[in-house]
């Protein structure tokens, strides 16, 4: 094949080399043609000389057979061997032999080396996780407050098995946020709502906080609203939920702004086809990588670490990162196009490239914002309000003269925004409100100009107002002493028109209507915190819990509350790893115990802000 006209120097060079290996490989592959390899067969036949000539005998049953006429014959009578061990038995053998020689390896390594069984392993991990599990039991028993809960389901592409995993999320006493993993199980079939409300269920009635719930959180599947539904009626046997389960289920926020991104990235400019094409044609080769990468590194300085990627149709944030990549790789791309006559198909122009970093800029925001409400650095629920603003004041902006290719973009967004806007998680408001920077103030704020009316605002502090009166029929408080009496009607006392004396029973008056003010309406009555001020919010109500002893205990429960279900998807790419092609047949309470004991074992399980 012809090459272009003016090749460098570097890829003259790379592509001779490669032609020599290639001819290598071919005369390596001549060489061990000419080598006749002997038959199988004679692995398990032997020739031997009898007084009839020569014979072949079968190693398994000493039957003698002609050595004449070639191997058919010998191949068939191998096949009907009733003394030939079968496969699956031979290779049984192969593997207790080289257990054999691994015992040897390791005795000669460590003399006090002690090889287990299965059996043994698998009775020392079930013993571990039942130790742990009583831990974690106490753990949870001792909650001083509520537990929230997310739980997602999750396919083995190996063995085809549906699982369900479901975590748990609450603050102690010491205000430290903890995640556990409580449940790892099998689904059987039908996989629908009211399957997996049992299921969830039997983990909370197994573990014994079917009493301590506050809410869960979950992805927008429809099957999830069937189990929500299913499971309040269940709890709400016991008026166990909070404002009769009002505030029991949250929606993922990262899966509702991928829906969001994904309605956008479906009317696409046709420039990101192109950039995820041109990519593709270029990974298709190894050696043509490699060559891409050594000119990154030697003649533009970059560091090839930070690899070209292709973006997976369900995730719009690798779609943001294959542009991002492709950005930092441009200088590298249009030289290739110069280079690769193939390539030229897939070489952006300057205004094409221009697209691509206006797109890559817009999606910024999203990506962001996404990778905050996924972050366990970053995981108490007051973040959410604050997030959605930042996202809607960027949808706002950018459609007041966004660039024509990316106006059916922004407004197939915006009519999705609007969408999940109008069904808001109402308890995720009221966590901004816990945080001291925020408040109502904020949300007024927000909703006056998104609504331009505050009639929302009411709905909120309607919410937050009937939660805190239930924690304040739930506070425990001190008894009064009936033993002695301190009314004041029990003193005499004399009369008098002073009129001093009635100015200071009105100043009392006053201070007792003061005094009789909710701590809610004491908090929110204060000034807010800078909007700038960083703040660890668990250390703030930490310290404020001395003045507002019972909306410290409602913000404790309302800020544990998790905002994503990446707890649990976070969980899968673990079972991706545990449930393999080369591992596929551990039993379902065994993956359970791994699961969970690699979790509850896992040094420092209480996030530090």
């Amino acid at each position: 094949m012809q090459r272009n006209a003016s090749p460098s120097t570097h890829f003259g060079t790379i592509d001779i080399m490669a032609s020599q290996h290639e001819i290598d490989d071919l005369d390596e592959e001549s060489s061990s043609k000419q080598i006749k390899t002997k038959s199988k067969v004679w692995e398990e036949m032997k020739e031997i000389k009898t007084a009839d000539g020569y014979k072949v005998q079968c190693m398994h049953c000493e039957k003698l057979m002609s050595a004449l006429g070639g191997t058919s014959h010998l191949r068939r009578h191998l096949l009907t061997c009733p003394k030939r061990p079968s496969d699956l038995e031979n290779e049984q053998h192969r593997a207790i032999e080289e257990e054999r020689k691994f015992r040897q390896l390791m005795q000669a390594t460590n003399p006090e080396f002690k090889n287990l069984s299965r059996h043994t392993i698998k009775r020392d991990l079930m013993s571990s996780y039942k130790k742990e599990k009583e831990v974690v039991k106490s753990e949870l028993s001792a909650v001083v407050g509520r537990i929230s809960l997310t739980t997602d389901n999750w396919r083995s592409e190996h063995t085809m098995d549906e699982y369900i995993c479901i975590t748990g999320h609450w603050i102690d006493a010491n205000w430290k946020l903890h995640k556990k993993i409580i449940w790892f199980k099998d689904l059987m079939p039908p996989f629908d709502g009211i399957s997996i409300a049992d299921e969830v269920a039997l983990c909370l009635r197994e573990w014994g906080i079917d009493n301590k719930i506050f809410s869960i959180t979950l992805d927008n599947a429809s099957y999830n609203d069937v189990m929500v539904n299913n499971l309040k009626q269940r709890l709400s046997i016991n008026r166990s939920l909070l404002c009769d389960g009002a505030l029991f289920q949250v929606r993922c926020c990262s899966h509702i702004l991928n829906l969001i991104v994904q309605a956008g990235l479906k009317v696409a400019d046709e420039t990101i086809w192109k950039v995820r094409n041109g990519i593709k044609s270029l990974k298709k080769s190894v050696s043509r990588v490699k060559i891409f990468y050594d000119i990154a590194e030697k003649s533009y300085q970059l560091n090839k670490s930070k690899k070209l990627r292709l973006d997976v149709s369900v995730r719009w944030n690798s779609t943001f990162l294959m542009l991002d990549h492709a950005i930092y790789y441009k200088s590298v791309l249009e030289h290739w196009g110069r280079r690769d006559v193939a390539f030229k198909n897939f070489v952006l122009s300057e205004e094409e490239w221009e697209k691509v970093q206006i797109l890559h800029r817009f999606l910024k925001v999203f990506y962001d914002v996404t990778c905050k409400f996924s972050s366990s650095k970053y995981p108490t629920s007051n973040l959410y309000f604050r997030g959605v603003w930042k996202v809607y004041s960027h949808l706002m902006n950018e459609m007041k003269g966004p660039p024509s290719f990316l106006s059916e973009m922004i407004g197939k967004m915006k009519e999705k925004f609007d969408k999940y806007w109008r069904e808001y998680s109402l308890v995720l408001c009221c966590a901004t409100v816990m945080d001291p920077r925020y408040k109502l103030r904020y949300l007024d704020y927000c909703y006056k100009n998104v609504y331009g009316t505050t009639n929302r605002l009411g709905v909120v502090s309607d919410t937050l107002n009937n939660l805190y009166d239930e924690y304040e029929r739930q506070a425990t408080f001190v008894p009064p002493m009936t033993s002695v009496s301190c009314s004041a009607s029990n003193y005499l006392y004399e009369t008098n028109d002073d009129s001093s004396d009635q100015e200071y029973e009105d100043f009392l008056k006053s201070r007792s209507s003061q005094s009789e003010k909710t701590e809610l309406a004491q908090y929110l009555h204060e000034g807010n915190l800078a909007i700038r001020t960083e703040i660890d919010i668990l250390d703030y109500w930490k310290k404020a819990s001395g003045q507002f002893p019972i909306l410290a205990s409602m913000a404790r429960d309302i800020l544990a509350i998790p905002i994503s279900t990446v707890a649990s998807e976070s969980t899968f790419s673990i079972g991706k790893k545990l449930i393999s092609p080369w591992r596929s047949s551990l039993k379902p309470n065994t993956n359970q115990a791994l699961i969970c004991l690699e979790d509850w074992t896992r040094t420092g399980d209480a996030y530090e802000l």
